[in-house]
């Protein structure tokens, strides 16, 4: 089926609205994927799997099944007005998690980002196309005849110019959505407005709007607790590298570990959302109360306590440390300088002792006393019980594996 774009649908503001769930859910009750997560996790399941981008949504939708009570997988899709099923959804899932997690957990909602004309081949859109130049054509001749001006922008749906797009539906995402920002706009900026959490696994779309539009919304979208332990993680798989094949995700790294199997994947899900139930409940109670105090304080809380948990459970046997955020450097480099002065810098031993000092300050702030972010401790403790040797071999083709160590070379 070919698939051709009235041309002035550029002019309109075509987008969907999900300000029905604003209403009725909060951040604990309702986290918001993207269909590419989900089908990338059902490939994780029913096999598949060809990049690290995939690897990376699938992750996106763990976190948001484990987070959350519910999880709305938000998917585009294009509106063919002369077909009679017109809604046809961008990137499909090859198993139904539903089959898995059972049917109450995923909700499915489409946002339609465009209008288009669909053909079932190259001579049929032809003969629309031509159709519809005569009528503009006549048109044009009675505005001219009459002496009207003619409209800047009016739009007809059986009259307006059409402009070839894509072969398919496939072709559609590829060529279009993956390109487009409008496009991209109409699908994103309503789940930015519902002022819910959201685990956003297009990478064109992280790459276009993760310091745009969902910014500019002011969604928390929890990065001072994920973003804390991605930086942990990433500095605990350089200590494994001789270990493991590549490094992948770390809640995907955890469910790999204690499912037997890939059919299993589902159980070690369910598992996991009933362990973190009252983590998850006490994370967002610190974020909703961020958003009621309006305080940045609270975040740069949840960051350094998330931080130092992971810090001190698993790099400090390595003597690695994580950098402190921002409000606690000020803090760390004007106890530091104050230590300085009473001692000489060319002591060494003075200044360890300066630094432990500096240390025993930094363990002993109010704001690890405030917050217990249990959701970490928990997530250490996971981490601490990984075996990741043979892990991707057990779950992986070795066609699977070297798709995936191909994509990351090309990201290098």
């Amino acid at each position: 089926m070919l698939l051709y774009e009235p041309t002035d649908n550029r002019k309109l503001n075509i987008s969907y609205s999900l300000a029905n769930l604003t209403d009725s859910t909060s951040r604990l009750q309702t986290g918001i994927t993207d269909n590419f997560a989900t089908m990338s996790l059902s490939k994780l399941i029913g096999g598949g799997i060809k990049s690290i981008d995939e690897l990376n949504a699938a992750e996106q939708c763990l976190r948001a099944l484990i987070f959350h009570e519910t999880v709305v997988r938000q998917s585009p899709c294009v509106t063919v007005d002369n077909l009679f099923s017109p809604e046809l959804e961008l990137d499909k899932s090859p198993v139904h998690l539903s089959d898995y997690l059972g049917t109450d957990i995923i909700k499915h909602y489409v946002g339609n980002i465009n209008n288009l004309r669909g053909f079932t081949d190259e001579k049929q859109a032809m003969a629309e196309i031509s159709r519809r130049n005569e009528k503009n054509k006549q048109k044009k001749e009675l505005h001219r005849k009459h002496g009207f001006t003619e409209p800047v922008f009016s739009y007809s749906s059986d009259s307006c110019p059409l402009g070839y797009v894509a072969n398919n539906i496939t072709d559609y995402t590829r060529s279009c959505f993956a390109k487009d920002l409008s496009l991209q706009s109409r699908f994103i900026l309503p789940i930015a407005q519902t002022k819910l959490s959201s685990y956003i696994s297009y990478p064109f779309l992280l790459n276009n709007f993760e310091n745009t539009a969902l910014n500019q919304e002011k969604v928390y979208q929890a990065k001072e607790f994920f973003g804390s332990i991605d930086d942990v993680w990433k500095l605990y798989n350089e200590k494994l590298r001789n270990q493991i094949e590549f490094s992948t995700p770390v809640f995907l790294n955890i469910v790999l570990t204690r499912a037997s199997n890939k059919d299993d994947i589902g159980r070690v899900i369910l598992e996991l959302r009933d362990e973190y139930r009252g983590a998850r409940a006490e994370l967002w109670r610190h974020f909703d109360n961020a958003d009621e105090c309006d305080s940045k304080d609270i975040l740069i809380d949840i960051e350094d306590i998330t931080k130092r948990i992971f810090n001190e459970s698993l790099l400090s046997s390595s003597n690695m440390k994580l950098v402190a955020s921002l409000d606690n450097r000020k803090r760390f480099v004007s106890y530091l300088t104050a230590g300085a002065i009473l001692f000489s810098v060319a002591d060494a031993g003075t200044a360890m002792a300066i630094l432990a000092l500096t240390n025993a300050y930094l363990n002993s702030l109010t704001v690890g006393n405030s917050m217990n972010m249990t959701a970490a401790r928990l997530t250490v403790q996971h981490i601490q019980q990984l075996n990741q040797e043979g892990l991707f071999t057990k779950f992986f083709t070795p066609q699977e594996i070297r798709d995936i160590e191909c994509s990351l070379r090309n990201y290098s």
